[in-house]
């Protein structure tokens, strides 16, 4: 949990900070703005639940912007009303964008980076949340939503095999959210003590195989953790 909302927060910030300079503060109450939502269903859905969100919060920011712009202004601009949202509303703002500002975002993490493979990421770090949130078992559980490699030819390192021709990191278990975390974690929290604690748990259940999370036994020693 720690480290996801980590990535949340770094993601939320990349995304508000360019959609903020290319449409403006209020960009996000123009579904042309968000192209790639369904304005009948998941435009009006994802407003409706921001307005939910705007008419619960009792921020102090949100009764000063009001307060001194009510007359003017009948929503939050999107660097106060991003505060508000959920990961499940983040996902949907990141889905709605256009292309160019989906791949600035994700070029702030890797400059080869696409941003359809950070939005899978995204989707399946959102599902790992819930189930952490609700103290469900990851031990040897299949993911839902398997989150997608990186193209082979620029991460190599991702598509390491085994001498039987098993993939090293498998990606339909937590263990491959584990080294994306370690790849968002090196560049949103560098100085953070993280990955040495989760060596730290393994090492403390060493009964426990690792393959049952879907990596290998010397885990520690793949590229995607050495060398994220």
């Amino acid at each position: 949990m720690d480290a996801i909302e980590r990535v949340e927060v770094a993601v939320r910030t990349q995304l508000v900070y360019h959609f903020a300079h290319q449409h403006g503060p209020f960009g996000h109450c123009d579904e042309t703005n968000l192209p790639n939502l369904k304005k009948v269903s998941e435009y009006i859905n994802w407003r409706d639940d921001l307005q939910t969100e705007t008419s619960r919060s009792k921020e102090a920011f949100k009764r000063h912007f009001f307060g001194k712009y009510g007359d003017a202004h009948r929503n939050l601009p999107i660097w106060m009303i991003s505060e508000l949202m959920s990961m499940g509303s983040l996902l949907t703002f990141f889905k709605g964008i256009d292309k160019t500002i989906g791949s600035q975002v994700a070029q702030h993490f890797n400059q080869d980076m696409p941003d359809e493979l950070l939005l899978s990421w995204l989707r399946s770090l959102y599902a790992l949340r819930n189930i952490c949130a609700h103290h469900g078992r990851l031990l040897n559980r299949v993911l839902g939503y398997a989150p997608a490699l990186p193209h082979k030819n620029k991460f190599p390192e991702w598509h390491l095999m085994s001498e039987d021709g098993k993939r090293l990191v498998n990606n339909e278990r937590v263990g491959i959210l584990i080294m994306i975390l370690r790849f968002f974690i090196c560049r949103t929290s560098p100085s953070s003590q993280w990955a040495e604690r989760v060596e730290q748990l393994f090492d403390e259940y060493p009964e426990i195989p690792a393959t049952h999370l879907g990596l290998p036994d010397q885990w520690q020693q793949l590229p995607p953790w050495q060398n994220p």
